[in-house]
C-alpha cells in the first residue's frame, strides 16, 4: 500500500512538472520575438553617416540634408528627438497653412478657386489629424502605427499639391508651401524607417 502511494506521489509530481514545464512554454513562445530594454530606441544618436542614410530615403536628400542639420548637432542629437520635434514641426505647419487657404477663400472671388480651396482645407485637416496621431503612437513606442500616420499626412500633402496644380499663379507660394509639408512628412518616414531598422521595434 505504501509502494502503492509513493508511485502514485511520484507520477503526480512527474505530471505537474511537464504540466508547468508545457506551460512555460508556450508562454515564451506566446511572446514577441524582438523584445528590447525600454526606451531604447530613445538612445540612437545622429551620425553624420545616419543622416545621410536617412535623407537618401527622401524624395528630395538635399531638402532633408538642410531641414535637418538645422536643428541637430551631429554626435549628441538623439534620433528619437528628432522625429519628434519633426512632427510637431510639421503639424504646426500643415495647421498654419490650413488658416492660410481659410483666408484666401474668404477673399477669392473666382468661385471654382474658391472650391478648389475647400478641398484642401479638408486635406490639410487630414495631414494635422494624422500627424497628432503620429505623435501619439511615437510616445506610445507604437512604431507600425506611427508609420501608418506618416504615411496618411504625407499623401495628404500629396494631394493638395496635384489640387493646386489646376489653381491660378496666385496660388504659386501655396503650392510650394504644400510641397514643403510634402517634404517634412517625407522626412517623418524616413526617420521613423530609420529606428526600425536600428531597434526591430516594427516587426
Amino acid at each position: 500500500m505504501a509502494s502503492s502511494m509513493k508511485n502514485s506521489t511520484f507520477l503526480f509530481s512527474l505530471f505537474l512538472v511537464f504540466f508547468l514545464f508545457v506551460d512555460t512554454s508556450f508562454a515564451l513562445n506566446a511572446m514577441p520575438l524582438n523584445i528590447f530594454p525600454p526606451n531604447n530606441d530613445q538612445e540612437i544618436i545622429l551620425t553624420t553617416e545616419a543622416l545621410k542614410n536617412i535623407c537618401k530615403q527622401t524624395q528630395n536628400p538635399s531638402f532633408c540634408l538642410r531641414y535637418l542639420k538645422n536643428r541637430t548637432h551631429i554626435g549628441t542629437t538623439k534620433i528619437y528627438q528628432l522625429a519628434q520635434s519633426s512632427i510637431e514641426l510639421a503639424k504646426k505647419y500643415a495647421n498654419d497653412l490650413h488658416g492660410e487657404v481659410s483666408l484666401s477663400i474668404k477673399t477669392e472671388n473666382d468661385t471654382e478657386v474658391q472650391h478648389l480651396y475647400m478641398i484642401c482645407l479638408e486635406n490639410y485637416k487630414f495631414a494635422v489629424d494624422a500627424l497628432y496621431n503620429a505623435g501619439t503612437h511615437l510616445e506610445s513606442g507604437n512604431y507600425p502605427a506611427l508609420q501608418v500616420q506618416a504615411s496618411l499626412a504625407f499623401e495628404e500633402a500629396e494631394s493638395v499639391g496635384n489640387q493646386l496644380k489646376v489653381a491660378p499663379k496666385r496660388a504659386s507660394s501655396l503650392r510650394q508651401k504644400t510641397k514643403n509639408l510634402e517634404y517634412q512628412c517625407d522626412i517623418i518616414r524616413a526617420l521613423i524607417s530609420y529606428i526600425c531598422s536600428q531597434t526591430k521595434l516594427c516587426y
